[in-house]
């Protein structure tokens, strides 16, 4: 064939896809505007960047279905040629025989070629182009008009009426005795200082407030603001939390010890204290009691329970972020590190100088170092804990008494998260073993809560134990029992700390 056929060729292929984008843009554009019209009258929450996509897509869909049905080959092609421009199947003929030589061959193919030529409107398939561009041009009216069409505007909502406010003279009464008790407290400044200052705002603001919510927006400022110097002022929840969350069971013990949020309003000394006595018994093996301890095992054991309890403390104060010069940092890390030897002879050994101490000097001498630590800290303890007590109080009945005085609900209060868990997978749960004390607290036999009648409340089976057993070791120092009475009684205290240990049946019962 001659080049005069391969440019037909070409202009056909461009008409075919003119025709395919023609079509395709005239059904994609469309189908934008009536998922736009849709999406603006909220019947779909397709967003706008999806509905152009789904528009090209469309577009190229369609668009590659004309192309493809418009598809002819050469063949096809040139009986159309013939056909359409009356060319006595010269086309067709020259094709069929295009890869043969000859001299007819060639005439023909001459023939053929001057044929073509002499034809002026070789534009196949132009004659029907106009329906495409109709549709083009029906596609985007459509496309248009579909912006004609919105939902009607929805009229702005009204904002609601005030409700007038006026502060009363009762009120500002309250709140005039509620700055004169944070003048009195012995919260520490800066914090107390910016209590202070925010009350006295508060009172400026409140008292030109002419409407509730004037009245809610200086309210829940103030509110906000002290509880950020409430906060600010004590690191206790953190570090409490801290403890608690390394799963060491001495570490947990300190944790409780720490706890002042637990203390009641009186005897708060008296709480510590047992407290800590808890902590200190966590660091006593359980083999001590027994006759023939193996004073080296219980070397060992102990020294991986105050090097746990050391490494438990720093990781707690580090991941808390309790300040530096923080006077409960201060005491934790003396708790935890402290190497002093004072003049009068008297020593203060930290957990992790504790442990080289009882590689040397053993388990007897080593306890006897760690009651001297725990005597000689517990006093700066509680002071760098009533100091928090004090500023977390402070702050916290400033913010209840303001909600109180107009009536709302006070914001909940950070506390520490000292939950228990029996799942064997967590670390320190009662479940699993994790880390802490050789001797873990004494295990009593039940956790029920029972009447104790020294305090006229119910408290946990333990903690009654705990005291009957101490006014019972107290009869048995006395002389007050016998010989047989006092193994009898102790044998009933084993069976009620631990429970009836259960015997293997008797094989003659069987039989």
């Amino acid at each position: 064939m001659g080049d005069f056929f391969k440019k037909i060729k070409h202009k056909a292929l461009a008409i075919r896809i003119v025709k395919a984008l023609l079509l395709g843009i005239a059904v994609g554009l469309p189908l934008i505007g009536v998922l736009l019209l849709l999406r603006r009258f909220e019947l779909i929450t397709l967003i706008p960047v999806g509905i152009i996509f789904i528009g090209i897509g469309t577009l190229l869909a369609v668009g590659g279905l004309v192309y493809l049905l418009l598809h002819q080959n050469d063949k096809s092609l040139a009986i159309r040629l013939d056909k359409e421009k009356n060319l006595s199947e010269r086309i067709q003929t020259s094709l069929a025989f295009k890869d043969q030589e000859g001299p007819m061959l060639d005439l023909q193919r001459q023939d053929a070629d001057k044929k073509l030529m002499e034809v002026k409107d070789v534009g196949l398939g132009l004659k029907k182009i106009w329906i495409y561009i109709l549709a083009l041009v029906i596609g985007a009216g459509a496309f248009g008009v579909s912006f004609i069409f919105n939902p009607a505007p929805t009229p702005p909502t009204p904002p609601p009426p005030e409700t007038p406010f006026k502060v009363t003279e009762l009120q500002l009464l309250a709140l005039e005795d509620l700055v004169a008790y944070v003048e009195a407290a012995e919260m520490q400044d800066p914090y107390k200082t910016s209590v202070i200052s925010s009350l006295t705002t508060f009172i400026d603001e409140i008292r030109v407030a002419e409407n509730e919510t004037q009245r809610d927006t200086a309210l829940e400022k103030a509110i906000d603001e002290i509880l950020k110097q409430t906060d600010d002022s004590s690191y206790g929840v953190e570090v409490i939390n801290a403890l608690w969350s390394t799963g060491i069971d001495t570490c947990r013990l300190l944790a409780k010890a720490l706890n002042y949020y637990d203390w009641p309003k009186e005897n708060e000394w008296d709480r510590f204290v047992e407290k800590m006595t808890d902590l200190r018994t966590g660091f006593v093996h359980i083999d001590a009691t027994t006759q023939s301890p193996d004073l080296e095992k219980m070397k060992e054991d102990i020294k991986v329970v105050l090097l746990s309890a050391s490494q438990g403390i720093d990781l707690s104060i580090a991941s808390s972020k309790i300040p530096e010069n923080d006077v409960l940092r201060l005491a934790l890390v003396r708790l935890s590190t402290a190497n002093e030897i004072n003049i009068d002879g008297t020593r203060v050994f930290g957990f992790s100088i504790l442990a080289e101490f009882i590689e040397k000097n053993g388990y007897t001498k080593a306890q006897r170092e760690l009651d001297a630590t725990i005597s000689a800290l517990s006093p700066e303890i509680f002071k760098a804990l009533s100091q928090n007590a004090i500023n977390t109080g402070t702050g916290e009945y400033a913010i209840t008494q303001l909600a109180s005085i107009f009536g709302i609900r006070a914001p909940e209060f950070k506390r520490p998260d000292l939950y228990e868990s029996t799942d064997p997978n967590i670390p320190g749960s009662e479940g699993g073993g994790g880390g802490g004390a050789i001797g873990g607290g004494p295990t009593y036999g039940s956790d029920d809560k029972v009447y104790d009648p020294f305090t006229n409340q119910y408290v946990e089976y333990g903690k009654i134990l705990d005291k009957y057993y101490n006014i019972m070791f107290g009869g048995l120092s006395s002389g007050s029992y016998t010989d047989e009475e006092k193994k009898a009684l102790e044998e009933y205290f084993q069976i009620l700390y631990g429970g009836f240990k259960e015997e293997a049946p008797d094989e003659n019962e069987n039989n």
